[in-house]
């Protein structure tokens, strides 16, 4: 066997090259499910006749193409990797087998193919087996010929990652249970794992050591060499996607959650939106059958939907920016149908409903937004969110205003003043404001709505962190006046 995905692929079950198969053809990765269609047929040719097969001829090209190929699938394994973190287990017992039939030449066979991939996926658990397995084996003992460890050494390096993880969590509790600084030399300990020889204790290091940051809102994160390192460890996650690390699923996503909020600070609006369109994109191109809610996510999916329904609310959009909004819309509706809720803070819920209903005005569906926020406003009415109000209304008088319901803007307006005595936003209770203004021009046609209309635009404009919602009201009232 040449390829390295020749050789995990000999290393997975039945069950798992069809799930994998299954998510190369639904993400259009046509060229990897070519090739693992052809070590399905054929496992154990030669790089030459898997070139014929997909490129047509074994050219020194088309070899090379394979190459890349094959290492562009390995990324791609990390559905496996992610989803299946274990997958290699199955073979120790595959191994004991062969061992109990006395087909020792197999067994060592195997031993060596399932040492190399773990190696590279760097599954020190299996490794960890495997090793302990051959030490107990005197015939193998004496006749493997490679560098496997002892099992001690891999122990060593498990527990060093639990422990990166235990330390993390003592210290953001600690934050939690009464505010709390890390000291330099409970940041240093993650440092001193940044240069490690296995690339999944760096990451997991640098993780930890930034979410520490984050989650203690230590001076130190929002520095210009913490946005970086930031970026380049995001970079080590996806470079390096295969290893059995990123069954941390939770821990590894933390790290764009980590990049907004730092952005958030250093960027404009259009770069932020662009951040918040990579993570986006990356969560459905990776955890497209995932329901769970990630907080970087999240985060993500409520500034762009506010980026743009504030840019493309009255606005034509572009065909390509539908696009993307008819993805994103998949996205949410597959983790609002999929998630389980009663597991989930309510307050999660309310937001995410919210942040949902923008993308359904954006792509000119306003009667779905309405129907999911008049809901959340009946089920929990008996919940205190306070602080969510007017970010809910402002969002369900956009959804009315643009469905050209004005009589029941000016009711949700009226039950906006009823609940919110005080806006969380300056800028939503300005818009809301605005739009109740026009909806009762509409309605009454009386002069004295849109003088007050004026105060609320005038108030807008003097504020230079507004101008972006004064263009907004602006453009509203081109459009329908």
């Amino acid at each position: 066997m040449d390829l390295l995905i020749q050789k995990i692929h000999a290393c997975c079950s039945k069950e798992f090259i069809i799930h994998f198969k299954t998510f190369l053809q639904s993400n259009h990765h046509q060229l990897s499910y070519q090739l693992i269609c052809c070590l399905n047929e054929k496992p154990d040719e030669s790089i030459e006749y898997y070139c014929s097969e997909i490129y047509g001829n074994s050219k020194p090209d088309a070899i090379k193409k394979l190459n890349q190929l094959s290492h562009h699938t390995l990324k791609l394994f990390a559905f496996i990797t992610r989803n299946y973190p274990s997958f290699l287990h199955a073979n120790l017992l595959e191994i004991e087998s062969l061992l109990f039939q006395n087909q020792l030449d197999a067994a060592i066979e195997k031993i060596k193919i399932t040492f190399e991939v773990s190696q590279k996926l760097e599954d020190f658990s299996f490794l960890y087996h495997l090793s302990n397995m051959v030490r107990q084996n005197e015939y193998l003992t004496n006749t493997v010929q490679f560098k496997l460890k002892e099992p001690a050494d891999y122990l060593k390096v498990l527990l060093q990652i639990e422990n990166i993880f235990s330390v993390q969590q003592k210290l953001i509790q600690q934050n939690i249970d009464t505010k709390y600084t890390p000291s330099k030399k409970e940041l240093e300990f993650f440092k001193s794992y940044f240069h490690s020889d296995a690339k999944s204790i760096q990451i997991i290091a640098k993780q930890s050591y930034l979410n520490v940051l984050s989650s203690c809102n230590h001076e130190l994160f929002y520095s210009e060499a913490i946005l970086t390192l930031i970026q380049d460890t995001i970079k080590e996650t996806e470079k390096y996607a295969y290893l059995i690390i990123s069954k941390y699923k939770e821990k590894l996503m933390s790290l764009d959650y980590m990049l907004v909020k730092h952005n958030r600070l250093v960027l404009n609006e259009k770069e932020i939106n662009k951040t918040c369109s990579s993570i986006i994109n990356k969560w459905t191109n990776q955890y497209h059958n995932d329901s769970m809610i990630d907080k970087g996510l999240m985060l993500a999916l409520s500034i762009k939907g506010s980026y743009l329904i504030t840019h493309y609310y009255f606005h034509t959009i572009p065909l390509k920016l539908q696009k993307e909004l008819k993805t994103i819309i998949d996205l949410c509706q597959n983790i609002y149908n999929n998630n389980n809720w009663d597991r989930e803070n309510f307050l999660i819920y309310i937001n995410f409903c919210n942040v949902f209903s923008i993308y359904f005005i954006l792509l000119d569906e306003p009667e779905k937004a309405i129907k999911l926020i008049e809901r959340i406003l009946h089920e929990y009415q008996q919940k205190s969110f306070k602080k969510l109000y007017d970010g809910l209304f402002v969002i369900l008088i956009m959804a009315y205003f643009r469905n050209q319901q004005y009589e029941m803007v000016i009711r949700s307006f009226n039950r906006y003043k009823k609940l919110s005595k005080t806006a969380s936003i300056e800028e939503n209770d300005l818009v809301i404001k605005a739009l109740y203004y026009l909806a009762q021009y509409k309605d009454k046609n009386k002069v004295l709505y849109l003088n007050k209309l004026d105060a609320v635009v005038k108030q807008l404009a003097k504020n230079e962190l507004l101008k972006d919602n004064f263009k907004l009201i602006e453009r509203i009232k081109q459009s329908i006046l």
